[in-house]
């Protein structure tokens, strides 16, 4: 678990500083189409190299398990409050982003679908 755990926070901690160098773009440098394209390439795989590592892993125990529940209970409702507040916001200045729309409506059946196959098969 401790390697995983060191693993996905510096995964996570390089992806945020990446999304937020791509989103406020603080020294003008990503109008330059290749070094764009090269953060997002790199972004990009280590996003899947974090979906390898989160999918491979194997919960040791209850206490465990507790932990990534209530982390995943926590980014859940985070990341659907800010899609909600992004919704709104923009729907009052106009014309929302649709993918913002997409993303929550995207994020909502997933909930949706993992809660109806966890109460069929599990």
């Amino acid at each position: 678990m401790k390697k995983t755990f060191y693993i996905e926070v510096v995964l996570l901690f390089i992806l945020t500083v990446l999304l937020t160098f791509l989103l406020l773009d603080p020294f003008d440098l990503m109008m330059k189409l290749i070094l764009s394209g090269v953060v997002l390439g790199l972004l990009a795989t280590l996003y899947i190299i974090k979906f390898i590592v989160i999918w491979k892993e194997k919960e040791v125990d209850e206490r465990d398990l507790h932990h990534r529940f209530y982390s995943s209970w926590v980014s859940y409702y985070t990341t659907s409050g800010l899609l909600f507040v992004g919704v709104i916001v923009e729907s009052l200045s106009g014309v929302p982003d649709k993918w913002l729309i997409v993303s929550l409506a995207g994020l909502f059946i997933t909930k949706l679908g993992s809660l109806i196959y966890l109460e069929i098969y599990k």
